[in-house]
């Protein structure tokens, strides 16, 4: 198994002797000076305390969730529905398109916060998103959200449905809005059914890759150039999402998908699994990687907003603040799963625990990165951003094994072979990475058209890669039927398994494994409540994060060019820059120390020995994290 017991320890060390010293000599100014006004935490977001205002991103699952409703009517106006919402949002980063009456006579600066009010003539605040210059007559306003949860946003539009919208918080149609700072005034009108939309959709962490990931400063990030490479296209996800609600083809390089050969069942998965995915994992690694940037740089403030989005983003909002909740995305696809692989509870090996062991280590991880960056110990902030990155891979490789075995063993149909085609798109980059003859063999077993399926030889590739993907046997555990036993050749690997192709050594489990779990396991015939893989119609979750790109209505991404060329949001976090980010350290030097001392002990015991790392940030960067 891989070598995160010595990149925990080797972090541990380097916080301990490094924390205090980077904490003096590096924090920004403007940290020091807003830590009068800063608070312990905001709401959690599955047992992990944000130090930065994240609810508008958290939101992204919401989309999520619209989405897969429209699919699931399985008929052409539904999938009609499910593009507009995959296209123009309506939960994150919502923005009003305003029309002056009379021009501007003088320049606004971006971030300019301004009042404006509701139908009921409550106050709205309001941020201006993008500079407006003299002579304009529109302004494009950003709605500052709430710090919790359930109210963050009462503007919410997009490309939803009548029902689904909430529009009691959104800028009445005309009337007055005023800047905070001057007290100056400007008439207006607009549209609030059609022009307040939102800036932060499933499409745009769709397009967006090779923008924030790999043309950029300190780019390419690897996860992404991995994933750019397999498929020819930076653009992979929205070919892949697109073609699928189309019913049409891709045209990759590897990895090609003709979803001609499927209904709307199969179709129906492959899409919202990739938006959950493909899409929203992959930014969800990106704002982990950002984070390195930021603490690079010497800023904590960035650095510690874009760490709590990452967490925003593999989580989402449904979890509520004790992850017990049924969810979208891939904190929710861990903890369902679980319960198929027997690798639920802190240590693994159970069944019916709430709390996969992937999400108990990665909250561990979540929490030491964040003190991490937040004391800007950047070098051990990489050595733990790769533990995660590792760890995310795990419940994909599970979701393919799963659907591979239903499909051979359990003769599934269009729906589980399009199950175990998007879960092996999800991953087979990586394999890829770490052996060509391995995700050759997935893709010809478990790709879209696929002729025939042998889970045997797909468990034996995926098992083959996991010392090079960091990841170890017992950590992907085996299936098994509704009584907790190992089905027939589905026992975990061992240590002599992970790194070369052989037969699967299940003779320790031999009176375990189970013939008769084919019609269960555990999951009553179904991967959803509703014939989909999530209790609430989901295992998904994503969203697009753009505070800066092309302003478009079309819902593709964009409403923002007050960044650097990134999310733009790293330290304002959508609200009150005061509120934004809490206080710095909230752990003292001493019990930081402790707690990476006992997180470190807790990996030690997973008994990970990995190779040289696969997931290093930032290759080509400058500075570099040492």
């Amino acid at each position: 198994m891989p070598r995160l017991a010595t990149a925990i320890l080797a972090a541990w060390i380097v916080q301990a002797s490094s924390a205090d010293a980077v904490k003096t000599s590096l924090r920004s100014p403007l940290a020091e000076s807003d830590n009068a006004s800063r608070r312990l935490s905001f709401e959690q977001i599955a047992n992990y305390a944000p130090r930065s205002l994240v609810t508008d991103h958290n939101a992204i699952d919401l989309d999520q969730k619209f989405l897969e409703l429209a699919l699931a009517e399985e008929t052409s106006s539904g999938f009609a529905k499910a593009k507009r919402m995959y296209k123009e949002g309506g939960n994150s980063k919502t923005i009003a398109r305003v029309t002056l009456l009379n021009v501007l006579t003088d320049n606004i600066p971006a971030g300019t916060d301004i009042l404006g009010e509701a139908e009921d003539n409550d106050e709205i605040n309001l941020t201006l998103l993008k500079d407006a210059a003299r002579g304009t007559d529109q302004l494009s306003l950003r709605y500052i959200t709430s710090e919790v949860q359930e109210y963050f946003n009462q503007c919410r539009v997009g490309g939803m449905q009548s029902e689904q919208k909430v529009m009691n918080g959104c800028v009445k149609a005309s009337g007055e809005i005023k800047i905070k700072s001057n007290g100056q005034t400007m008439q207006y009108s607009y549209s609030p059914a059609t022009a307040n939309y939102n800036a932060r959709t499933l499409r745009y962490f769709s397009t967006e890759l090779e923008a924030k990931m790999l043309d950029c400063p300190r780019c390419p990030y690897k996860d992404a150039k991995m994933f750019s490479d397999y498929y020819g296209s930076a653009k992979y996800a929205d070919e892949w999402i697109l073609a699928a609600l189309d019913g049409g083809k891709t045209n990759f390089v590897r990895g090609d998908a003709n979803f001609l050969l499927y209904g709307y069942a199969g179709r129906r998965e492959c899409v919202k699994k990739a938006t959950a995915y493909m899409s929203v994992f992959m930014f969800a690694l990106r704002s982990f990687e950002k984070a390195l940037d930021f603490c690079v740089d010497g800023d904590d403030i960035g650095a510690i907003h874009s760490w709590d989005k990452g967490v925003a983003y593999y989580t989402g909002s449904a979890e509520d603040q004790s992850g017990l909740l049924n969810g979208y995305l891939m904190h929710q696809l861990a903890d369902k799963r679980c319960k198929n692989f027997r690798t639920c509870g802190p240590s693994g090996g159970l069944m019916q625990a709430d709390t996969s062991r992937v999400n108990h280590d990665i909250l561990a991880l979540f929490n030491q990165g964040q003190d991490q960056v937040d004391n800007l110990s950047c070098a051990a902030a990489k050595v733990t951003k790769e533990a995660i990155a590792d760890l995310m891979y795990i419940p994909l490789v599970q979701g393919a094994i799963r659907y591979a075995y239903k499909v051979d063993k359990e003769q599934g149909g269009e729906k589980e072979k399009a199950e175990g085609a998007v879960f092996a798109a999800a991953v087979l980059p990586r394999v890829y990475q770490a052996d060509t003859e391995a995700a050759g063999i997935i893709y010809h077993h478990m790709g879209v058209g696929a002729t025939s399926t042998d889970v045997n030889l797909v468990k034996e590739a995926f098992e083959s890669v996991y010392r090079k993907m960091g990841i170890g046997c017992e950590e992907v555990g085996g299936i098994v039927n509704s009584m907790g036993e190992y089905l027939a050749g589905m026992s975990p690997c061992t240590a002599s398994d992970d790194g070369t192709r052989g037969n699967d050594n299940d003779d320790k489990n031999k009176g375990t494994d189970n013939d008769e779990g084919t019609g269960n396991d555990n999951d009553q015939g179904s991967d959803n409540d509703q014939g989909s893989d999530n209790d609430q119609g989901s295992d998904n979750d994503q969203g697009s994060d753009n505070d800066q790109g092309n302003d478009n209505d079309q819902g593709s991404g964009g409403d923002n060019d007050m960044s650097k060329g990134d999310d733009n949001d790293d330290k304002s976090g959508g609200g009150n820059n005061d509120k934004a980010i809490i206080l710095g350290s909230v752990l003292g030097s001493l019990s930081g120390v402790l707690l990476l001392g006992t997180i470190g002990t807790l990996m030690f015991i997973r008994g990970r020995n990995k190779e040289d790392a696969v997931f290093d940030a930032n290759p080509n960067s400058t500075p570099s994290i040492s």
